[in-house]
């Protein structure tokens, strides 16, 4: 599902657009977003080997810190995200694509994003149910970068 977005985009073409978008309608354009929307759903379906199968060997998340103690690599991403998927109890999550540039052999995707988290209950060690923010909005400006690996796109940072 591509949805649209009603903030101009840097680069748009004036030819034919992908729906929901101001992408330029290019194979190259849809191959990327086909990734992107394969991570979405999976997320939505709390699928962790559908995430690692779209993000590369590469991958790193630098947390938005200096500090490389916080970092998440390939190698850590499926226990961080069954961790986290454990805690869920419901998820809404949509992107608006903005602006896609490619590169060579790399993707910059721009993207607005938008998510509700629904958490399960706390148990306390005596089996009561501890206090907690029930629910997590997030919406927020986030850019993906994938690289190209042989003929298939895969997420390098963006998660």
């Amino acid at each position: 599902m591509f949805v649209a977005s009603p903030l101009g985009v840097a680069g748009c073409s004036t030819g034919p657009t992908i729906p929901g978008t101001e992408i330029s309608d290019t194979p190259e354009a849809r191959a990327i977003l086909q990734v992107l929307e394969r991570y979405r759903v999976a997320f939505l379906s709390r699928d962790t080997a559908t995430v690692l199968s779209v993000t590369h060997p590469t991958y790193v998340d630098h947390s938005g810190t200096d500090d490389p103690g916080d970092d998440v690599t390939y190698d850590d991403l499926g226990e961080l995200l069954r961790g986290r998927f454990a805690q869920l109890d419901s998820i809404r999550f949509t992107i608006d694509y903005l602006d896609l540039h490619v590169h060579g052999d790399r993707a910059t995707v721009k993207v607005w994003l938008d998510a509700s988290f629904r958490f399960k209950p706390i148990l306390a060690p005596d089996g009561s149910t501890r206090p907690q923010a029930p629910y997590s909005r997030k919406q927020d400006h986030a850019e993906f970068t994938l690289l190209r690996d042989e003929e298939t796109w895969r997420m390098t940072s963006g998660i």
